[in-house]
């Protein structure tokens, strides 16, 4: 992620990493980087869940950030995504499966 944001001429201002669910309305670092968006201390961002991200990228937009999305792995189906997610919730019951973890970078930089 930090080469395509070399690659691409950004400044790398925040860095979040969350492991767990997409779907978890508990994402803290998530909610900080609202706050900043909302503060206006970030412009740019990467996909923030595997699907169902319309709501993200309308709060975003609302927020003159761009929602970009980098793909670093190929692509995975509809339904696999939706295991995934399912064994992640999973994981919050049982600490037991932690390989299964999915996790979420989030960096959100400035052009330069």
């Amino acid at each position: 992620m930090l080469d395509y944001c070399v690659s691409k001429k950004y400044t790398v201002d925040f860095i979040f990493e969350e492991v767990g669910s997409g779907m978890s309305d508990k994402r803290m670092k998530l909610l900080k980087l609202m706050d900043l968006c909302i503060a206006e201390k970030v412009s740019r961002v990467d996909r923030l869940a595997r699907f169902n991200i319309n709501y993200l990228k309308k709060f975003f937009e609302s927020h003159n950030v761009t929602l970009e999305i980098v793909e670093e792995t190929l692509p995975k189906s509809y339904e696999n995504e939706l295991v995934e997610d399912m064994l992640s919730q999973e994981n919050q019951i049982h600490r037991s499966l932690k390989k299964y973890f999915t996790k979420y970078v989030l960096i959100c930089v400035h052009p330069v």
